[in-house]
């Protein structure tokens, strides 16, 4: 969080709370990911994110994703 604006966070804090859902949509997903840094332990995929350089980022954040959906 320490790289994004006050009204970027604000923004995304706004949305999460205007639409509240354990099932966002993609374009749900494309905004909050565009909005606020990527955890590869967030549901949102870490497309829009400009700090990664490394494709295995979206490896790992896939299989983190496969093992939390098979947990379940």
């Amino acid at each position: 969080m320490e790289d994004t604006t006050w009204k970027q966070r604000i923004q995304a804090l706004t949305h999460i709370i205007l639409n509240p859902t354990t099932k966002p949509s993609f374009e749900s997903q494309i905004f909050i990911s565009n909005q606020i840094p990527c955890y590869l332990n967030w549901d949102y995929p870490p497309i829009l994110c400009t700090k990664i350089t490394s494709p295995s980022v979206y490896l790992k954040w896939a299989f983190s994703f496969y093992l939390k959906w098979i947990s379940r």
